[in-house]
C-alpha cells in the first residue's frame, strides 16, 4: 500500500461526489469537511485492504481496480470469492454499521482508493 501525497484532486473529487448518493445527502460544507481527512491509497494485486480481524477506522470508496470480497470455507474449499467490487463501490460500512469487524477483501488488480474517516 502506497499513499498519494498530492492534495489537488479534492476539489475535482468534491464534485463528482456530490451528486451521487449517498454523499448527495450531504451538505456541500459536509462533503467538503469530510474529504478534508481523505487519503488516496494504491494497493497492488493479492493486497489485503480490509481484514475480518480488525475493525478499520475509515471507509474505502474505490476509485480504479477490483477487489474481490473474500470468505474461508473449509480446508479443501480455501478462499472463495464472494463477489467483486469495481470503481464507484464504498467497502468497510457493513464492518462499520456491525460495530464488528467481518469483512476479507483484497485487491484483484491495482486498486485505487480514498479513504474517509469513519
Amino acid at each position: 500500500m502506497t499513499a498519494s501525497t498530492d492534495t489537488t484532486w479534492r476539489s475535482g473529487l468534491q464534485q463528482q461526489l456530490a451528486p451521487q448518493p449517498p454523499f448527495s445527502l450531504l451538505t456541500s460544507e459536509q462533503l467538503q469537511g469530510w474529504l478534508v481527512g481523505a487519503r488516496r491509497l494504491r494497493f497492488q494485486p493479492g493486497e489485503r485492504l480490509l481484514r475480518p480481524d480488525e475493525l478499520s477506522d475509515c471507509l474505502y470508496l474505490l476509485l480504479k481496480g477490483d477487489v474481490r470480497l473474500i470468505v474461508f470455507g473449509d480446508e479443501a474449499e480455501g478462499q472463495i470469492s464472494l463477489d467483486r467490487r469495481g470503481p464507484g463501490q464504498l467497502l468497510g460500512w457493513a464492518s462499520l454499521l456491525r460495530g464488528a469487524p467481518s469483512e476479507f477483501v483484497q485487491a484483484s488488480t491495482e486498486v485505487v482508493v480514498l479513504t474517509l474517516p469513519a
